[in-house]
This record gives C-alpha cells, structure tokens and sequence, in this order.
C-alpha cells in the first residue's frame, strides 16, 4: 500500500486545553477531577479527538521537523476523515503527514491515554518504515515505527501521559 522509499510518518498532536465534548474518536484519557467523577464515574474514559478538526501542520510548526522530508506529497486523495469515524491515510499518495487538533478535555499528568488504529497490509518497492507518534504541546507521549513491508494489524495502545 505505501510507495515509499524512505519513512512515512504522522504525528497526531493534541494541544492540551479543556474543551466542550465530542464525537467518539480513537484516542481517549480517563478522567480523575470532580467533576468527571460525577458526570462520568471515576477513571471514565472520554474522547479527546473531533475527528473532523483534524488540521495540517505546516513545516514551521511541526514538533517533528527533523523527521519530514525534503519533499511533502500528500495531497487531497493521501488523508480523509472515512464516513466521520476514522482518519485515513493513503501512503500512495502520502509520504509524511502531520496533524494536529486542540484536546476535546484536559489531559491530566499521569492520566491513562488509549490509542487505538489499524493498518491493512503495507507494500513498497523498497523496505521503508513508518513513524506513528501522539504528541501533546508539542511533547511526544508515545511513538512506534512499523516496518513497512508489513501485515495488516490492529493495535490498541495505553500509555501514561
């Protein structure tokens, strides 16, 4: 599925600032203050992604410059919103892709973050690899690369912010 000769990347970066509720989406922390514990039980998990404020970001605001290519291609047809539910990138048409979103809710130090996404089998002419990481304020809470050729695979992660 990916055309790449070198890394395909994304970073998903949240800003941490409070905000109204959301959508569901596919990253979510547990809640510790007073108020969630009321509305929602304690350690109840909320969504912390819109996933259609998903915005790009530039090359002079991107945390993981050092990572980005020379050459960006990753035009209309390399990353949608599918059916409002889900981000998808097409590494066809995508070499490197970095997102950014402000936080549905706080994030508090300490709090349990679940990230959870999927990939079909990953292809390319070369051996490459990609990087997937979740940054908040520009901080890298969590980060793996893949190698790419790859099966398809499902991962469901968890990891203190």
């Amino acid at each position: 599925m990916a055309r790449l000769a070198g890394t395909a990347m994304i970073a998903l970066w949240l800003g941490a600032c409070s905000g109204a509720g959301g959508q569901e989406g596919d990253t979510t922390t547990t809640t510790t203050d007073e108020a969630s514990d009321t509305d929602m039980g304690a350690g109840a998990f909320v969504s912390l992604i819109d996933q259609d404020a998903w915005m790009e970001v530039d090359a002079g605001q991107d945390p993981l410059a050092d990572h980005r290519p020379e050459m960006v291609d990753c035009g209309l047809a390399g990353w949608t919103i599918e059916n409002g539910e889900s981000l998808e990138i097409d590494t066809n048409f995508c070499n490197y892709l970095a997102l950014s979103q402000p936080s549905l809710a706080p994030i508090a130090a300490g709090a349990t973050v679940e990230l959870d996404f999927y990939y079909f089998d990953l292809t390319a002419p070369e051996p490459a690899e990609a990087h997937f990481a979740m940054l908040v304020d520009g901080q890298i809470l969590w980060e793996t690369t893949i190698a790419i050729p790859g099966k398809a695979n499902v991962h469901s992660e968890s990891f203190a912010a």
